[in-house]
């Protein structure tokens, strides 16, 4: 697994930097911005097969618009009837994307569509069992890009301050694999729900 280590590191790395960036521009004008014009939110989103634990500091950049720095950890876990036997597999790993979304209403606050851009780095191992058969193992590597688009809103809890950010996401992984056998190039469509909950200031 040395190569999923280097992937894991190199991307760690690529977090860190792309974080003192978006803080780097986004920290100087803290001070002076309006209100409620800056979130960090913490929250996850799930589906069937897997869930994401994350964090994020979104801020406004115009009337109805903001930006988000968003860091993560995948982790998830399969089981696949192949008829005569089943595969079983399982991974995590951390990412980071950028986030843009619209407000109709302005600011951070209420209804708001998204999308977000981003590189995740994912180790799994899988593990085939059939009756009759030696059971088979292995394990890999996979660097992936999500390209994504959300419907959510933030609900105020009793203050303009604390909220709670329901969604609905849709996707697609485009993943470079390094397993057993090889390498190839892997599309996955998904859909998930999510919630956080958060603080603007």
């Amino acid at each position: 697994m040395r190569g999923g280590d280097d992937m894991k590191r190199s991307l760690l790395t690529a977090i860190i930097v792309f974080s003192v960036v978006i803080g780097g521009f986004a920290l100087p004008d803290i001070g002076h911005a309006k209100d409620n014009q800056n979130a960090v939110t913490f929250g996850g989103v799930a589906n069937i097969v897997g869930s994401v634990i994350l964090v994020e500091y979104e801020r406004v950049v115009a009337d109805k618009v903001s930006i988000a720095a968003r860091l993560g950890n995948f982790s998830y876990e399969v089981e696949y009837d192949e008829g005569v036997g089943t595969t079983t597999e399982s991974g995590d790993g951390p990412g980071a994307e950028g986030v843009f979304r619209f407000y109709p209403g302005g600011g951070l606050n209420g209804f708001y569509i998204g999308g977000a851009l981003g590189v995740w780095s994912v180790d799994w191992d899988w593990e085939w069992k059939a009756t009759g058969y030696a059971t088979e193992k292995g394990s890999g590597s996979s660097t992936t890009v999500d390209l994504n688009f959300t419907l959510g809103g933030k609900i105020n809890l009793g203050s303009d301050r604390v909220y709670i950010d329901p969604s609905f996401t849709v996707g697609n992984f485009f993943a470079e694999t390094h397993g057993k056998t090889g390498e190839s190039d892997e599309i996955g469509l998904y859909a998930a729900i999510g919630l956080g909950i958060g603080i603007t200031f």
